[in-house]
């Protein structure tokens, strides 16, 4: 069985099960940002695709994106910024070397790549959020 589904997953003919509905998601998130907020800190939602989305020679976002369209719903319902590595990873030439050998663990370069990405959307809102402060007047 695993030598045919691992054929199946090359060839980009199989396919996860139907993702359920997440409704409770937008108020769980809602709840994480009010409590993130209420130490004073901001939240930032990362997704992370799943690897089989990038293996064999189909696209299949359209598969993925049941789950991936529930979670930007509620990221833009909440007004909480969103990472997202499944558009960043698409764009890029074979994003499969992203991810360990067997697993949907990242490897070394996709490691670097999400970090960077988070890092990138994090200094981006703290530059605009430090531009935003009222500076004293200066002295004469």
């Amino acid at each position: 069985f695993g030598a045919l589904h691992n054929t199946a997953l090359q060839l980009g003919i199989a396919y996860p099960k139907v993702a359920p509905r997440q409704d409770e998601y937008v108020d769980v998130l809602a709840r994480t940002k009010a409590l993130t907020e209420s130490w004073g800190g901001k939240l930032y939602l990362l997704y992370i695709p799943a690897r089989g989305r990038y293996v064999g020679i189909f696209n299949r976002d359209f598969v993925y994106d049941q789950v991936r369209s529930q979670v930007v719903a509620a990221a833009a319902k909440n007004n909480v910024p969103l990472i997202d590595l499944a558009t960043l990873f698409r764009g890029m030439s074979n994003p499969d070397e992203f991810y360990g050998s067997e697993d949907s663990h990242f490897s070394e370069s996709g490691a670097k790549v999400a970090a960077e990405a988070v890092l990138e959307k994090v200094s981006a809102k703290s530059d605009r959020m430090a531009d935003a402060r009222p500076r004293p007047a200066p002295h004469p």
